[in-house]
């Protein structure tokens, strides 16, 4: 990205800079389909620096997408690529085994999202920046005790004490009503829909549906198997805290 503004402020190609900058854009942003570098970095960074990474980094590189909405062709081209993201993030995370791998499709499915809303309106991208930062944080901080890798593991290798703050969080990243997660991508589409953009409503819908598939599967495949370990641990005050802010951060709207 810094040596396509060189060429872009320095050599007068305009035309060549603006394409050099977007795909710059792309793919720090892990958009499709230059998002091959998110699973195999998440794979081997901790629960902190994917917190980072796949959240808090990518709000600062979105606000700086808008500096090329002169040319028509190059944001067409980024926001082709943020919704084939919204979509392809979904079907991936079918696929995926372990959590970490999982949770870098799902970074590339919201960053989709929210250069979408950067593409409706800054404001829907703060409030949408805003509250996936949160529920990421929640999330990684679930996983940072967790002490496996695969995801049909969660219910036997989560601490037991957290049962009730992982499915609050899950259920509201699903989108499943009237969860935060729901009521946020509902305010995407509603506003898309008011902006004559059929074709990103569909998009969304599409990959609403698929991601509520992905996360009840989660849920359908480790509820099973919760409170299988002994529940006799010495719960700490941070484990309290964190367990009961998870439920009411996923349920308000």
């Amino acid at each position: 990205t810094r040596d396509s503004i060189m060429i872009f402020w320095i050599t007068g190609l305009e035309s060549y800079g603006e394409w050099a900058l977007i795909i710059g854009f792309v793919l720090k942003l892990g958009l499709f389909p230059t998002h091959f570098w998110v699973p195999r970095v998440f794979a081997n960074l901790h629960y902190g620096g994917i917190f980072i990474v796949g959240a808090v980094q990518k709000v600062f590189m979105i606000c700086a997408v808008p500096i090329m909405y002169e040319s028509w062709s190059c944001s067409s081209a980024v926001y082709l690529s943020a919704l084939a993201s919204a979509v392809y993030g979904p079907i991936a995370m079918f696929n995926s085994n372990d959590v970490k791998t999982f949770l870098a499709y799902s970074s590339v499915n919201n960053t989709g999202l929210m250069v979408i809303c950067n593409m409706v309106s800054t404001t829907l991208l703060g409030i949408y920046a805003f509250v996936y930062v949160i529920s990421m944080m929640f999330l990684v901080l679930i996983f940072s005790s967790y002490n496996g890798e695969s995801i049909l593991g969660i219910g036997t290798s989560l601490p037991e004490f957290y049962n009730a703050s992982f499915l609050s969080i899950a259920i509201s990243f699903s989108g499943f009503p009237p969860f935060t997660d729901f009521c946020l991508k509902f305010l995407v589409l509603m506003s898309c829909a008011e902006n004559s953009m059929w074709v990103v409503v569909c998009g969304v819908l599409m990959s609403g549906f698929i991601n509520l598939l992905v996360w009840i599967w989660v849920l359908i495949v480790n509820t099973r198997t919760f409170n299988a370990l002994n529940t006799n641990i010495n719960v700490s005050l941070y484990s309290k805290v964190l367990n009961a802010s998870c439920v009411p951060r996923a349920a308000t709207t």
